[in-house]
Order: structure tokens, then C-alpha cells, then sequence
């Protein structure tokens, strides 16, 4: 019989778990052995109490709920901990906003048996909110982790192609061979309600170096619910500056994905063509024809992948080594 244990990291997450739980409740695991991992990662409500009573309420005795604390806050290390807590090898991480599909856990573990070498496992997720999405939701819905992750099933094989967290199914032999070769995190991802993000793109990364292939399903299906504050220009403005920043911190896994060669100007050249790159986007700024909102972002990405790199000053060629480490 195949297992898994679905790991929900949450803080302050009480008002949100009513549908994730239902939406596991009401998987059809009849031939699949599970429990749901719940980290309460430092919350100051009751979301420990909440998820407890929703269980009991849903009547999945089958199913163990086993609830652990986290006290350190951070996205990493609520995960870190669900992990260890956990007792099966297939590890599927389902966030407090999520709601997998009926068939979800059942298809994961059946995609993931087809082929050993797949190590990590997404699928699609569609927006829903209690009220209508803004107009410019749809093209910038890749922001929130709403959308296919590829045209097909298949594995993803492009050097920049990346599995979102939401819904990522993970093995645990893949985490246990990054550890053995040290893989060492740059990114935290989120903490609290800071918007740091970028940990499953570092993750999808590693585990492709490591020797393990990415794979999309088109049969992996779940609704992420996004709460009117969400779906803001601020907010939006905020995240794009956040994963901006981010994605500089992660361009040199892609060198080694691709083979690129390191030395000393390498370092001079990325910050010398992001340097022009905002100049561009700033004399561009009154001039490029696009909306406002469109304007900001654009700046917002330009400005802060600069900052990224430049932070990055003396660490590059080290850096670089570490990731080559990982390589299978």
C-alpha cells in the first residue's frame, strides 16, 4: 500500500483551515495509507484548537492528525520540522490556502511510482476568492502560483523551469540526499507575514542538480484561495519586489544548469547589464505606453534584481561552488 503525509505549515491560520481540512477530508484514499502533519509555526491564535476541533468534526478517524510546534518562524522551518515529523516517504506539502482536488493524494503517489527518478511532483492551481479577481489577476497570476506548470504532463526540463510550493509532492529520499551533500539554503522563503519568498524555486533547483527529475501532472488539481487583501496593487507591488529580489539570489543556479563557466568578471558582467537594465526602465518609465500598475512592477523587478546582485558582491565564485556540490 502506498503512503504519504501532507505537511500544512501555518501561522495565525485558524481562519483559513475550515476548507483545506474539508478538501483533504474528502480524498479518496481507499488504497492509500496517510496522515496530515500540522506545524503551528509560532502562531499567536488558535489555530492549533481550530484544526483539532475540524478534524474531530469531519469524522476521518482513519486519517491521524498529528499537530507539532515550531517555534522559529519561516516558511523553512516549518517545513524543516513537518518533515521530521513525518512518517511516510512521500512528503506533500499543502498550504493553509489550499484545496487539493479528490483525487489528489491518490494521483501524486501513482505519478510518482511510475518513475523512480522523478523527485518532485506539481500541479495546477486555479484562484478563488470571495470576491471578483481584479483585471490584471490574469496576467500576473503566475505571482500567486495560479496556473499550469507546463503545457503537459511530463518532466520539466528547461534550465529556468521551477515546481511552485503550493501542492509539491517531494520524496523523502531526494531531501535526505541534498542534506548529505550539505545543501544549504539561500533563500528562507516566507516568515511571518514578510513576503520572502523564492525557497521552492532554490529547492526545485537543487533537487534537478542532485539527479532527480521535476515533473508536472495534469491530473494534480487544487484551488488557492486568495482573501480580498491579497489581491491589492500594494500587495501585488510588494510581492513582485519581493521575488524580484529573490530571483537574483538564485541566477547562478542556473548557471550551473546550464554549464556556464565562473570567474572573476562574471559577477562585473550580470551587475553591469542590470545596471543598464534599470536605466532602461527608469528613462523608460513616462514613455513605455503601459498602464500604470504595469510601469510600477516593471521598475519594481529592474530595481530590486539590481540590489540582488549587487548584494552578491565577493560572494559570487563561492556561492557557485556550493551549488556545484549538489550535482549527482
Amino acid at each position: 500500500m502506498q503512503s504519504a503525509s501532507v505537511i500544512i505549515c501555518c501561522y495565525n491560520s485558524a481562519p483559513r483551515l475550515g476548507q483545506t481540512l474539508k478538501h483533504l477530508a474528502l480524498q479518496h484514499t481507499s488504497a492509500l495509507s496517510w496522515e496530515i502533519i500540522l506545524v503551528d509555526n509560532a502562531s499567536t491564535d488558535d489555530t492549533k484548537k481550530v484544526a483539532y476541533n475540524l478534524w474531530q468534526e469531519f469524522s476521518r478517524t482513519d486519517v491521524p492528525l498529528k499537530i507539532v510546534d515550531q517555534p522559529i518562524q519561516g516558511l523553512s522551518y516549518a517545513r524543516e520540522k513537518g518533515i521530521q515529523s513525518a512518517s511516510f516517504d512521500i512528503l506533500i506539502f499543502c498550504d493553509d490556502d489550499n484545496w487539493l482536488d479528490s483525487n489528489y493524494l491518490v494521483e501524486a503517489c501513482s505519478v510518482l511510482r511510475s518513475d523512480l527518478k522523478i523527485g518532485a511532483l506539481g500541479g495546477t492551481g486555479t484562484a478563488v476568492s470571495d470576491v471578483p479577481l481584479p483585471k490584471w489577476f490574469e496576467q500576473y497570476k503566475g505571482c500567486f502560483a495560479c496556473y499550469p506548470q507546463a503545457k503537459q504532463s511530463g518532466e520539466l526540463t528547461d534550465a529556468h523551469s521551477f515546481l511552485y510550493g503550493a501542492g509539491l509532492v517531494v520524496k523523502r529520499e531526494v531531501l535526505q540526499k541534498l542534506s548529505t551533500n550539505n545543501f544549504i539554503p539561500v533563500l528562507p522563503d516566507r516568515v511571518g507575514t514578510k513576503l520572502t519568498s523564492g525557497g521552492d524555486t532554490e529547492l526545485s533547483y537543487a533537487i534537478r542538480l542532485s539527479g532527480y527529475k521535476l515533473w508536472f501532472s495534469d491530473k494534480l488539481k487544487f484551488e488557492h484561495y486568495l482573501p480580498a487583501s491579497r489581491l491589492t496593487e500594494t500587495y501585488l507591488y510588494k510581492l513582485v519586489a519581493a521575488m524580484s529580489y529573490c530571483s537574483g539570489l538564485l541566477l547562478l543556479y542556473n548557471y550551473v544548469l546550464l554549464g556556464k563557466p565562473m570567474n572573476r568578471l562574471v559577477w562585473i558582467k550580470d551587475m553591469t547589464y542590470q545596471i543598464i537594465f534599470f536605466i532602461r526602465a527608469l528613462l523608460s518609465y513616462p514613455f513605455s505606453g503601459k498602464s500604470s500598475l504595469e510601469r510600477k512592477l516593471d521598475f519594481a523587478f529592474a530595481y530590486n534584481r539590481m540590489l540582488s546582485i549587487l548584494h552578491q558582491a565577493g560572494s559570487y565564485r563561492r556561492r557557485h561552488q556550493q551549488i556545484l556540490r549538489l550535482k549527482g
